[in-house]
């Protein structure tokens, strides 16, 4: 310490402006560092989850549009409206399949396969018991 009391106060003006400038680029350095982390963590998040989640909004739109003419199906009383319901079940249906495909293709291994597969399941079982009662009421 008595090296810093020999000093003149330029130097120790100059010392000291050298030690917040070091500090400064240090913080500098570790801020850059966790930026990259973040921008590699988001790099793998738009290229690995956002594909799955479009897909995934996808099905839930085409579920939700089957369902719908599942309901004007039950509630039509007259044969075109009838047709034209059972014709949406259908478009609806086979969209369904193909973003059961499109999501197949893009699940990476793990949570993403279990999901694909949880959905599929849930749509299968779905589906078949919407066939059952159509030609039950057949």
């Amino acid at each position: 310490m008595s090296f810093i009391r020999n000093l003149r106060i330029g130097q120790k003006l100059g010392l000291s402006f050298a030690v917040c400038l070091g500090l400064t680029l240090f913080v500098a350095i570790i801020g850059l560092g966790g930026i990259r982390n973040l921008q590699a963590e988001f790099n793998g998040l738009k290229e690995d989850q956002i594909p799955c989640v479009h897909v995934a909004q996808s099905i839930e739109t085409d579920a939700i549009a089957y369902r719908l003419a599942v309901t004007d199906l039950a509630v039509g009383s007259d044969p075109a409206e009838e047709k034209a319901a059972a014709a949406r079940m259908t478009q609806f249906s086979e969209a369904i399949g193909k973003d059961l495909k499109n999501y197949k293709a893009i699940a990476s291994p793990g949570e993403d396969t279990d999901n694909f597969e949880k959905v599929q399941q849930t749509w299968t079982h779905y589906a078949m018991s919407r066939k059952r009662r159509r030609s039950s009421l057949s």
